[in-house]
């Protein structure tokens, strides 16, 4: 696994490109996305996709609406 695994979405600079999966999408959840860090490039009925810094990562994945963060394709 890691960084250099088949498929891994490590951007330079230490940033990840992520699929979150959410029970729900709604503003006010997408805000708490963007506080933690997410750099939004789509928002979907019940996931977001963006890019965010490794260190920030465990932060993301703390929020309740969160289900799963995987490497976005």
């Amino acid at each position: 696994g890691g960084a250099d695994a088949p498929g891994a979405a490590l951007a330079p600079g230490g940033w990840l490109r992520v699929r979150v999966a959410l029970r729900h999408a709604r503003t006010d959840i997408v805000r708490r996305l963007e506080t933690a860090g997410l750099e939004l490039a789509s928002v979907g009925e019940k996931s977001v996709e963006g890019t965010i810094a490794v260190e920030k990562l465990a932060a993301l994945a703390a929020l309740d609406a969160v289900i799963r963060i995987e490497p976005a394709t």
